[in-house]
């Protein structure tokens, strides 16, 4: 009979897989709290925030974003505390198939289809990304079903 070994990810949190998930993470502050639930203020940089000219950049190059995420275990947070969020990469990658992937695909196959139809370009052109409304429209309306779905953990900061 086969044993179920546990590889431990993260404090609280267990897998039965042998291979260990690969994380989004971030740090942030804490902006609100709610029971279990808290909302986490980052700071976004773009990708050369890194590089030796990052003192050139402008402002348009950094956003804050909140997040909504959820506290496991017995860790208390207060509001303006320093925390890290981490996610599931398979989260990001659903994310942009969602956001970005599909509706491209989806754009694509109109234009055929509407190149097709109309035989103009320019009519096929404006239509198919006219066709994008909707599909952001779908997902404006299921923000809450989305929310559900893409969720991050927060943990204290290791000093």
């Amino acid at each position: 009979m086969l044993s179920t070994k546990y590889i431990y990810l993260c404090e609280g949190l267990q897998s039965t897989d042998y291979k260990m998930d690969n994380y989004i993470e971030h740090e942030g502050t804490v902006v609100s709290l709610k029971g279990d639930k808290l909302i986490v203020r980052i700071e976004q940089n773009s990708a050369c925030s890194g590089c030796h000219a990052k003192g050139a950049c402008t402002a348009a190059d950094r956003a804050d974003k909140e997040i909504d995420a959820i506290a496991y275990g017995d860790e208390v947070f207060h509001v303006g505390e320093r925390v890290l969020l981490r996610g599931s990469d398979h989260i990001g990658r659903q994310a942009v198939l969602i956001a970005f992937v599909l509706p491209f695909i989806l754009m694509l196959l109109l234009l055929a289809l509407f190149m097709v139809l109309f035989n103009n370009e320019g009519i096929a052109g404006l239509a198919s990304l006219l066709s994008l409304v909707p599909y952001y429209l779908v997902l404006w309306f299921k923000r809450e079903v989305l929310r559900k779905k893409f969720i991050f953990e927060v943990h204290k900061l290791s000093k």
